[in-house]
């Protein structure tokens, strides 16, 4: 039997260091965790094409100001490694806040 690794993982060497823009509805002053978690597992994904979304979690809501940074994790099923997504604030448009992730190049130690 063969040891495949699970094809999100596989991409994540065409994502590190790579940007990914979104856009996320806002409450008063922030964007909820569940939100900024479940977006970036959408783009994350459609960026290596995969109909599997990696599993991303992020410390807390993260505050909808331009500038503000938040470390979240994503991990695959099947994959103990866990790399690092740091996720920025970079405009507000209403009650919308425009987010970016970027994928560390190497895993959490």
């Amino acid at each position: 039997m063969r040891n495949r690794r699970p094809t999100l993982l596989r991409g994540t060497a065409v994502l590190a260091g790579a940007l990914f823009a979104v856009a996320c509805s806002s409450g008063p002053g922030s964007v909820k965790r569940a939100e900024v978690e479940k977006d970036a597992a959408t783009e994350l994904a459609a960026a290596v094409k995969s109909s599997v979304k990696p599993n991303i979690s992020c410390p807390h809501d993260l505050t909808a100001k331009v500038g503000e940074k938040m470390d979240c994790q994503l991990s695959v099923t099947g994959d103990p490694a866990h790399y690092p997504v740091h996720v920025t604030v970079t405009s507000i448009s209403g009650s919308r806040a425009h987010m970016t992730f970027e994928v560390a190049q190497s895993p959490a130690k």
